[in-house]
């Protein structure tokens, strides 16, 4: 060994090199959203839409058409059962089946309506103890001419009205109810001097003569009141009994 080498320092070795630092990792953000939806093979997977019943959209259908023809029962029964199809997800036109449930109340407001005004126009039913000379009525015997036993309701004159009573008189108890010469008896009331000087014969001629009597259970109790009255087919001429005032109601 050469002496020149021993003395020698020994070599310098490098010193490693220092150590990278770590990186500190970057915050997640958090997603709700990604967080709630299923992803199945990285796609969204959506659920599947199912398609409503309808199979019971004729009910609402239904309850329209007879609500716009004025059928009110039946658009009530399809409306109703429309609105709870629709409640049980069967049908999806509820608008349909609400239509035809208002159309039916308008018609029978409606119907209310023209019952209401023709009461009024006709006048308030006259109870047959209350009927008096003037007091109308509305007769179908003049059609046949035949002296059939039959309801009649007294009111006040209106254009609605065909006859009018001009007689109220009452006759004894000689003659039972049912008795054949019941007709005789009536009509000689009824054409008594006291009930023909109310009437212009010249006008009456061309009308047909009535006689009432009240039910056979008031005639047995005593009740043998007999109303007279002049009936035609067509327009009424008050002028037919000049003797008799009208009841107009006014």
């Amino acid at each position: 060994m050469n002496d020149d080498y021993k003395d020698a320092p020994p070599p310098l070795v490098p010193a490693p090199a220092p150590a990278q630092p770590t990186p500190f990792p970057q915050p997640q953000m958090y997603d709700p959203v990604a967080e709630a939806r299923p992803v199945v093979g990285g796609v969204y997977d959506r659920p599947p839409v199912v398609a409503r019943d309808t199979s019971k959209n004729w009910m609402g259908i239904t309850s329209l058409v007879f609500g716009i023809i004025g059928g009110i029962v039946l658009a009530v029964i399809f409306g109703t059962l429309s609105l709870v199809a629709n409640k049980r997800k069967q049908a999806n036109n509820r608008g349909l089946a609400i239509a035809g449930l208002v159309l039916a109340g308008a018609w029978v407001l409606l119907l209310t309506g023209f019952a209401v005004l023709a009461f009024a126009l006709d006048g308030k039913d006259i109870s047959f103890d209350d009927v008096a000379a003037g007091d109308c009525y509305k007769t179908k015997a003049v059609e046949t001419e035949a002296l059939e036993e039959h309801s009649i309701h007294f009111s006040q004159c209106s254009d609605s009205t065909n006859a009018m009573v001009f007689y109220v008189t009452s006759v004894g108890a000689e003659v039972s109810y049912g008795d054949p010469s019941l007709d005789d008896t009536l009509w000689e009331a009824c054409t008594t001097e006291p009930a023909v000087a109310l009437l212009d014969l010249d006008v009456a001629a061309d009308y047909v003569l009535e006689y009432y009597v009240n039910s056979e259970q008031e005639w047995l109790q005593g009740d043998r009141t007999v109303i007279c009255g002049i009936a035609t087919s067509g327009e009424l001429d008050y002028a037919a009994a000049p003797g008799v005032t009208p009841n107009t109601g006014g």
